[in-house]
């Protein structure tokens, strides 16, 4: 998996290179936000950050500040996303479960788990999984301070 993800980011790196002359008000929103998030996720936060600082044509807001908040995170400490992620958690799952996974890595157990909790209450969402699992590691920890 690190491998793909190093191969994505590599692959967002040159495409990012490629269409350095072109102006982001011209990019779809939705394709610079995909670019953005695979250079944050191989680690390229700061050439992810720079792509994200111009505002990319027909973007959706909520994504576009869903990945700026993710690469906050990704920078750390992970209390400096939670106000940013706050603020979108209502706005979607995958929002709700960033929010919830921060919490987590913050050391908000009890936060993270009502979260997590109310991202598992949608059987057909993207994140119900991961979401369950992550409440049942919190759920079932002894002692909690040991997360």
């Amino acid at each position: 998996m690190a491998g793909a993800r190093a191969a994505r980011g590599e692959s967002a790196a040159r495409i990012t290179h490629t269409l350095a002359d072109v102006p982001r008000e011209r990019w779809d929103g939705a394709f610079a936000i995909e670019i953005a998030r695979a250079l944050r996720e191989s680690g390229r936060t700061s050439e992810a950050r720079a792509l994200l600082a111009a505002e990319p044509g027909s973007v959706v807001t909520g994504d576009l500040a869903l990945e700026r908040a993710l690469a906050d995170l990704r920078d750390g400490p992970p209390a400096r996303a939670l106000p940013a992620l706050h603020a979108l958690a209502a706005t979607s799952d995958e929002a709700a479960f960033q929010y919830a996974e921060a919490l987590f890595f913050a050391g908000e157990c009890d936060s993270a788990l009502s979260w997590h909790l109310r991202v598992a209450g949608d059987p057909a969402g993207a994140r119900t999984g991961a979401a369950l699992e992550r409440a049942y590691l919190l759920e079932d920890a002894q002692p909690r301070e040991g997360l």
